[in-house]
């Protein structure tokens, strides 16, 4: 007999959507951006859509998204008939969001971030745009919609 799906692999699958949907449409968005410009033509940096509430919201729909595969894996962990979780499992279930974070955080975001600040900075509006936007946790509302 197949197993049947458990409550945590459908959020786990609900967390992984979400996180691919956000990724998707901020990437799409900034791809809209950039194809309206010239390469090496760009005079501002993109504020709008997702990218007005978090300036990285392609890496945190990623990050979700791996969060969701890490919680479908946990699932998969689970004690049949007793429905207890091996901690083994949980760790090693989380090795990939945790790579993927780490990776992200620490080398690609900071390297795009670093790359921003030096063509843009002494500009008040971008500062005021990395003041008041988070890099990654998205912000519930936006001052730069």
């Amino acid at each position: 007999p197949s197993p049947s799906l458990s409550t945590l692999d459908l959020i786990g699958a609900c967390v992984f959507a979400m996180g691919l949907a956000y990724e998707v449409i901020a990437d799409r968005q900034k791809s809209i951006w950039n194809n309206s410009t010239k390469s090496d033509g760009q005079t501002t940096w993109f504020a709008g859509g997702l990218w007005a509430y978090s300036r990285h919201p392609n890496y945190f729909g990623e990050n979700v998204l791996w969060l969701g595969l890490a919680l479908i894996s946990i699932s998969g962990t689970l004690q049949q008939g007793s429905g207890a979780i091996l901690p083994k499992s949980v760790v090693v279930a989380m090795v990939s969001p945790l790579w993927s974070t780490v990776f992200l955080v620490f080398t690609s975001m900071l390297l795009l971030e670093k790359r921003l600040d030096n063509k843009f900075e002494g500009r008040a509006a971008y500062s005021t745009y990395k003041k008041q936007t988070p890099v990654l946790l998205p912000r519930l509302f936006s001052s730069f919609a």
